[in-house]
């Protein structure tokens, strides 16, 4: 069907959005300052596998490869969750 792409395809596009040849933390979904009206929410992206990673000082699993997806409690109001690995720090709000 004309527009569909492989699973294949759609890997490597999501492979090389998220990869980052020098291991930088990065939140890849969901955007900074996203709302939703769900209790959770999950947020991915990729970091330096050498290293412990942790979001508000809980550890989160990292793949051999980098890949990091948490599923994170909401309460109502902003939400701002730190994610932290070796020396870097990145912060998502989510509404």
């Amino acid at each position: 069907m004309p527009g569909d792409r492989t699973f294949d395809e759609k890997a490597e596009k999501y492979i090389d959005t998220a990869h980052t040849p020098d291991n930088t933390l990065r939140i890849t979904s969901p955007q900074n300052n996203t709302r939703t009206s769900g209790a959770n929410i999950s947020v991915s992206g990729v970091a330096d596998p050498n290293c412990a990673l942790t979001v508000n000082g809980e550890q989160v699993p990292v793949t051999e490869h980098g890949y990091f997806s948490a599923y994170l409690p909401l309460e109502s109001g902003a939400n701002t969750f730190t994610f932290k690995s070796g020396e870097e720090t990145k912060s998502i709000t989510v509404e």
